[in-house]
């Protein structure tokens, strides 16, 4: 007869302690409310005696507004990146959500943020003071996305990628980034006015040319090519293949001061201007990629750029290449680029002196080497005599005075 009560008690029990009682889990659900509890909670205002709330706008353009969502969790964009549909965003609340303003309100942070169209201008303003607006798009890779502000206001520009991760700002009215894969962007506007202004997005397209030596575009010489610095920092990189002792020349011409760099062997060699002129002195083939952009990094225009083989260097840089010569005789020689030195060799008989003279429209320095030992002096002349009892073989090596000199010259070589 005690199995009764033991029995009435697991029946109680499984009434009494079962979890389908309609309890709230949201603390702001209504208990009578049918409704199901939000899948988002609520973010609770800050009090404004409350010392330690903050100010929901970031005064550091640079710094995300904080959303409830996880940010670590990337926005769902849709595998298939050739389609022009948006993915869809993640709903729920926004940190000082308000509906002053414009039509688009409210949209104080990612998940709020209103799609942009190409070629269509949006109308939307700042207000009320402190107010920041959040819109969306997505780019194809290597594709560069223009914004502009037409309306007037004074207004800074920060784009985020899916991950809500800061990329660049700018105070300009123009904003230019090159997409480095197909993906999806968020922009946010603010202003230190308030006011309205009128938002354009535009897809000018791939970037003409590589950014770097790995994406360089190949040429050819004799060619030129016309491109355009698309976005202020913007580099344009070309690759070509250099014989061997052979000099190029790069010339690219601008409405704008240029700065170039040029890339072999893994290294980088910067210098301003937008021409150069390179030797390569080893005995195989080399890729060479040369890249220019503006020299102001707020600059954008057009330029064009050619690429000419001056051939072989017409002597050698060094001893061991050095042009034989005898005496007497004159040799014509060109300085093909910056730092070229022009090597001669001849051989000296004992007790005889050997003079060399080099005469150029730029100044000149020398070297004169023997026994392996330097012997460098200022000018082009230089008298040697050969104190030995034997057969003296000297190199004189000419270049000119001012490094970055280009030009020609001519040498004598006489005997006594």
């Amino acid at each position: 007869m005690r199995i009764k009560p033991l029995f009435v008690w697991v029946v109680i029990c499984l009434v009494g302690c079962s979890d389908s009682e309609d309890i709230p889990t949201n603390p702001n659900q209504d208990p009578a409310s049918d409704n199901k509890a939000p899948t988002v909670p609520v973010v609770p205002e800050p009090k404004p005696d409350d010392p330690s709330a903050t100010d929901p706008v970031p005064s550091d353009p640079s710094t995300p507004v904080p959303v409830p969502d996880d940010p670590s969790t990337p926005v769902p964009v849709p595998d298939d990146s050739s389609t022009d549909v948006l993915p869809p965003l993640p709903q729920g609340p926004c940190v000082a959500d308000h509906r002053d303003g414009d039509t688009y309100e409210p949209d104080e942070c990612f998940t709020r943020a209103h799609a942009l169209e190409v070629g269509v201008e949006h109308n939307a303003s700042i207000f009320p003071t402190g107010d920041q607006d959040y819109f969306s798009l997505r780019a194809k890779k290597n594709d560069i996305i223009e914004i502009k502000e037409t309306g007037g206001l004074d207004t800074f520009f920060s784009v985020y990628n899916r991950d809500f991760t800061f990329l660049m700002s700018t105070d300009e009215e123009t904003l230019r980034y090159v997409s480095p894969r197909d993906d999806f962007y968020y922009v946010r506007i603010t202003s230190e006015s308030t006011g309205p202004y009128r938002l354009l997005l535009n897809n000018l397209g791939p970037d003409n040319s590589g950014n770097n030596a790995e994406t360089a575009q190949p040429i050819t010489l004799g060619q030129t090519i016309a491109g355009n610095f698309e976005m202020p920092g913007d580099w344009d990189c070309f690759s070509i293949t250099v014989q061997p002792n052979h000099v190029f020349a790069f010339e690219a011409t601008s409405s704008t001061a240029l700065t170039h760099d040029l890339v072999y062997d893994g290294q980088s060699d910067a210098e301003s201007g937008g021409k150069r002129r390179w030797k390569n002195a080893s005995s195989t083939e080399k890729n060479v990629a040369f890249c220019i952009r503006p020299y102001s990094s707020t600059s954008i225009g057009t330029y064009n750029l050619s690429v000419i083989d001056l051939g072989e260097d017409d002597h050698g840089d060094n001893v061991s290449h050095a042009t034989l010569v005898v005496s007497p005789e004159t040799r014509q020689g060109t300085f093909e680029y910056p730092e070229d030195w022009d090597c001669f060799s001849i051989a000296v008989q004992p007790n005889h002196v050997i003079a060399f003279e080099a005469t150029s429209s730029m100044a000149l320095t020398h070297d004169l080497v023997y026994d392996g030992q330097n012997h460098a002096e200022s000018g082009g002349k230089r008298r040697w005599t050969n104190t030995t009892n034997a057969d003296k073989n000297v190199a004189f090596c000419v270049q000119p005075y001012y490094s970055a000199s280009i030009g020609t010259y001519i040498l004598t070589v006489v005997g006594s």
